[in-house]
């Protein structure tokens, strides 16, 4: 794609009153205080299809021409807290150890918070019974949605993503954490072939006892997960130190120790490795739930890109 017809295709997803003619050539005056914003980037709002949730597509689009084959994709779950720090990472690794340029994809709420805590749990945990189904842990919250919001991402994201940006049509990659890494766990599994590579940090494994644990036993039986998967969790997710234990007290300290986060995910990995699925098992010494993230940002970019083929340029 020429460069300009790939700008034009970035315009088309920004607010009109950014592209006014008259902001456009107004410099602002030496010393203003300007909003931080994000170079070639985009978001627009996007519905389910029933209308319940209201999901807030966040796009960071390389600069330059597309290559011939489109650009690497990332797609980022929980976007509104993730997003940022992914796009952010995947410019330096471009920058500084000559990735390929890819374009990262922010599949968030509209909302203002980092983390919509009612939605995502629909979204992002498997189907284990009849509808309508909820959280063990919080009654009150919808679960089961993952199928359905595999069908939006299939059928309606993807689609919607390519035609305001057409080439972001290379191979494509899935990162999630928590529960979103629940939901990047069981889209490994039962959507072979949607992403090239999935990477799930700090998986939820444990849900519904250990759900995504029993259907990756039963994968010998059915279609065989295509791609690569990498698996990353904090160390002290199940171990937490002195100082974590007092800030979590006795009680969500044992809890973590019951839930079994590492011990869980190296048992995935042993599991899917020993079928010969490419998979990777990483533990992160020394950090949290929520720590670890930067951590399995970057090891996901890595992850996904280092065999792709590199631009031909040195390093700076």
């Amino acid at each position: 794609m020429r460069r300009r017809d790939c700008l034009r295709s970035v315009a088309a997803g920004l607010p009109a009153a950014l592209l006014a003619p008259g902001l456009q050539a107004q410099a602002p005056a030496a010393g203003a205080e300007l909003p931080v914003t994000m170079p070639h980037s985009l978001q627009w709002d996007m519905a389910s299809d029933d209308g319940k949730r209201q999901y807030r597509i966040m796009v960071a689009v390389p600069a330059g021409p597309a290559p011939a084959g489109g650009w690497p994709v990332i797609h980022v779950l929980d976007g509104n807290a993730f997003f940022a720090t992914m796009a952010e990472a995947v410019r330096l690794e471009a920058f500084m150890a000559g990735y390929a340029p890819a374009v990262v994809v922010g599949i968030g709420y509209r909302i203002d918070a980092p983390i919509d805590v009612v939605w995502r749990n629909y979204d992002y945990t498997p189907p284990t019974g009849p509808a309508p189904e909820y959280d063990d842990r919080n009654p009150g919250r919808l679960a089961g949605g993952a199928e359905v919001f595999t069908g939006f991402l299939r059928q309606r994201l993807i689609p919607e993503l390519v035609r305001r940006v057409p080439g972001a049509s290379g191979p494509a990659c899935l990162f999630g954490h928590s529960y979103g890494g629940l939901y990047a766990v069981y889209c490994f599994l039962r959507a072979p072939g949607l992403y090239s590579a999935v990477a799930a940090a700090s998986p939820s494994l444990w849900y519904r006892k250990g759900h995504v644990l029993q259907l990756a036993a039963q994968v010998a039986d059915g279609p065989r997960p295509a791609g690569r998967l990498l698996l990353t969790v904090g160390q002290e997710e199940q171990e937490p130190d002195a100082e974590e234990a007092g800030f979590l007290g006795p009680q969500r300290s044992a809890a973590m120790r019951v839930l079994k986060q590492v011990d869980n995910l190296r048992a995935l990995g042993a599991q899917l490795s020993a079928q010969g699925i490419d998979t990777s098992a990483l533990v992160f010494p020394g950090e949290t739930h929520a720590s670890v993230v930067p951590g399995a940002i970057s090891r996901a970019v890595r992850f996904f890109l280092h065999r792709l083929p590199r631009p031909d340029r040195s390093p700076p």
